[in-house]
C-alpha cells in the first residue's frame, strides 16, 4: 500500500510522510499530541490464537507529534531527486512546455555542469530529450532557448505534497495550507 500518515508538528506545519509501523509506533508511545482529523486507516493485524480474532488499529491520517519540530520551511538540497524535480515542475518540459511521463523527461542543468552549474533546485529543471539534447552543454540564452518556467526551491508542503501521489482528501487539504 502505497498511502502514508502525514506527520505534522505542533504548530500543524507539515513535517514528514511516515508508514503505518512509524505511525503506530508514535500512538503507542505516546508521542501524538493531537489529531486534526477524523479520517483514518484501519489497518490489521495477526489472529489471536485464543480467540480466533484480527487485531486492528485505527490510524489516523494526520498525526501531530509532540516535540516534532518542521525546521525550515524549504526543502535542503539533499532531498532532491529526478523525480522530486519532475513533481515540482508539474512534469513539464522547462523549454517546450509540453506535459511527459518521467520515463520521457531528464534532469537537466539550466547552467551546465561542465560550466560549473551546481545541482541545486534553481538550476535544475525537467526537459524532455528532444530539447536536452538540442540544448546540450549551453546556457539556455547561448541555445535560444528561454525557460518556460523559473526553477525554485519548493516549500517543505509543497515537497510534502508532490512526492506522495496517494493521498487522502484531508491530508491534502491540510497540506494546501501552507503552500
Amino acid at each position: 500500500m502505497d498511502a502514508k500518515i502525514l506527520l505534522i508538528d505542533q504548530s500543524g506545519y507539515p513535517y514528514k510522510w511516515v508508514g503505518f509501523e512509524r505511525a503506530a509506533y508514535y500512538l503507542f508511545k505516546d508521542a501524538v499530541s493531537w489529531v486534526p482529523t477524523e479520517s483514518s486507516y484501519l489497518v490489521q493485524g495477526g489472529v489471536n490464537a485464543i480467540t480466533q480474532q484480527r487485531s486492528q488499529l485505527r490510524i489516523p491520517a494526520i498525526l501531530a507529534i509532540k516535540n516534532a519540530k518542521a525546521g525550515s520551511t524549504y526543502v535542503g538540497d539533499k532531498r532532491k531527486s529526478s523525480r522530486a524535480v519532475f513533481r515540482r515542475d508539474s512534469n513539464l518540459c522547462a523549454y517546450c512546455g509540453n506535459s511527459f511521463h518521467d520515463s520521457q523527461l531528464t534532469l537537466d542543468h539550466v547552467i551546465p555542469s561542465s560550466r560549473g552549474g551546481d545541482n541545486s533546485w534553481k538550476n535544475l529543471i525537467s526537459a524532455c530529450f528532444p530539447c536536452n539534447n538540442r540544448k546540450g552543454s549551453r546556457t539556455p540564452d547561448e541555445a535560444g532557448m528561454p525557460l518556460r518556467f523559473k526553477p525554485f526551491v519548493p516549500t517543505k508542503a509543497q515537497y510534502l505534497n508532490f512526492t506522495q501521489p496517494v493521498k487522502l482528501d484531508c491530508q491534502a487539504e491540510w497540506i494546501s495550507k501552507f503552500i
